[in-house]
């Protein structure tokens, strides 16, 4: 009799790198994230029609609440809204702290905390270690810088948060600007953020990235005179993400990135996504292609 047998357990126990250690190699590593959009709107039994005015809406409607909150399968099945934000919170308690604290013997919980809070409350960000060391410093907390980049580290070993690196010729280039920090789900944002205002061109920029990590390992900023927020250097891919460009200054600072951006690497396209805008920019020889989140997101999963 042919079996397949997959076990699995706590990564409190025993991380994927820690396992192919114990069995000298014999494993293949596979990440799994939360649901893609698309997997969310077939957890939802949402029909995926692109030519379906009805299909449409749903989708659309479905993205609003995908991008706050719902990532997790077990969020998505709940309803209830204080349900899910008990969930969210048992998922950091039992999962994150447990990870981090039992298998590092963290000693400073005050800081973890606090570290933890400011990554969920600031997705898709820049940020400078050691501004965030004196910030913290300020703020009455005793630690070191090595303690503060240790801490990090954990939180990336245990899946919840990741970086991007500015693409540079040098590995110390890249390494004297800031890190852009990512969450593994916006949903942790959700029980973080205490302004009840999303910050949907974040929250967009997160789940583009999330997208994008799902299907590409090496994923960085390009930042020269000025920025886009991701670079996929095997496919030689810009993409610039901003909730609501109806402002055409808005509009023309993110299309000038880009072409910025596609001169120094040698592209003649790259991607916008939006709100809802969907259409194609052609600007002094480069194309710059606009799209819906929910559009990219389904179209881009399919190829």
């Amino acid at each position: 009799m042919n079996a397949n047998i997959v076990i699995t357990g706590s990564s409190s126990k025993l991380l994927s790198k820690e396992i192919a250690t114990s069995l000298r190699g014999r494993t293949i590593s596979y990440e799994v994230f939360p649901l893609s959009f698309q997997e969310y709107l077939r957890f939802r039994q949402i029909d995926i029609n692109l030519h379906s005015s009805k299909s449409l809406s749903h989708i659309k409607n479905a993205l609003q609440i995908y991008v706050v909150k719902r990532g997790f399968p077990e969020i998505v099945l709940e309803e209830d809204e204080d349900i899910q934000s008990r969930i969210l919170r048992d998922y950091v308690d039992l999962i994150v702290y447990r990870d981090i604290i039992e298998r590092y013997k963290v000693k400073n919980l005050a800081l973890l905390k606090l570290l933890i809070k400011y990554l969920f409350s600031n997705p898709a960000t820049l940020v400078s270690f050691t501004k965030l060391y004196n910030d913290f410093k300020s703020m009455g907390y005793r630690l070191s810088k090595d303690t503060l980049f240790e801490y990090f580290a954990y939180l990336n070993d245990a899946y919840t948060c990741f970086t991007t690196s500015v693409f540079k010729s040098s590995v110390k280039e890249e390494q004297r600007n800031p890190k852009k920090v990512f969450i593994v789900d916006n949903g942790f944002n959700y029980i973080y953020d205490t302004t009840f205002s999303p910050d949907y061109s974040k929250l967009y920029e997160n789940v583009v990235f999330l997208h994008l990590r799902r299907r590409f390992s090496q994923i960085y900023y390009y930042k020269s005179k000025r920025e886009v927020d991701f670079y996929i250097p095997n496919r030689k891919m810009l993409v610039n993400v901003s909730y609501d460009v109806k402002d055409k200054k808005i509009l023309e600072r993110e299309v000038q990135s880009l072409i910025e951006g596609m001169r120094y690497i040698g592209s003649e396209s790259g991607y916008l996504i939006t709100k809802d805008e969907d259409k194609v920019i052609e600007s002094q020889g480069y194309k710059i292609f606009l799209k819906p989140l929910w559009r990219w997101l389904l179209e881009s999963e399919e190829k």
